[in-house]
């Protein structure tokens, strides 16, 4: 098996709209993208959760102000994952992921391709690891993730805590 590609959104809002993506198979092919909103996203008081904003510390301002525009980061992350599977921990990822590709979409006119989507349980389930490997291997993520100093809630952390439980997983294979 190739190695598995993780991908991990943060969002306005539970039901908002996409703020930042993070994609990658390890630390060094990891691409994160903090994305300008899309002015129908934008307009739309409803979908920001000042909630959710102290979670993942991105103030409405800041990301129209230093986010990409959101039809690069389409562009960029259709070229880039076309015909492959990502994996996410949580299917609300699913959601975030289509909406920005499906409203660039309709605001370009182009299509945006989108990779398959799957849970990270699924990999485990497919793979056949076993739940002890797996729990030891959350932890070891979960240890490396506190030494380097990250924050959960923000996509390039998230995500480089599931590459890291993955090679995890891996070495603790080796052992069996």
């Amino acid at each position: 098996m190739e190695k598995p590609i993780f991908i991990d959104f943060e969002a306005s809002a539970i039901n908002g709209f996409p703020i930042e993506i993070a994609y990658g198979t390890s630390e060094e092919d990891l691409k994160c993208f903090l994305i300008k909103p899309l002015p129908v996203w934008n307009d739309a008081d409803y979908l920001w959760d000042y909630n959710a904003q102290d979670m993942h510390g991105f103030s409405k301002n800041y990301i129209n102000q230093y986010g990409i525009n959101a039809e690069t980061v389409a562009r960029e992350l259709s070229s880039d994952l076309k015909g492959k599977t990502v994996y996410a921990d949580n299917g609300a990822d699913l959601n975030w992921l289509l909406m920005l590709l499906d409203d660039v979409s309709e605001m370009t006119g182009e299509t945006y391709p989108e990779p398959k989507f799957k849970l990270i349980h699924t990999l485990i389930h497919e793979q056949k690891i076993p739940n002890e490997i797996a729990y030891k291997a959350q932890i070891v993520a979960s240890e490396k993730f506190r030494e380097k100093g990250l924050t959960a809630h923000k996509a390039d952390a998230d995500t480089l805590k599931h590459i890291w439980t993955w090679e995890a997983v891996q070495e603790l294979m080796k052992g069996l």
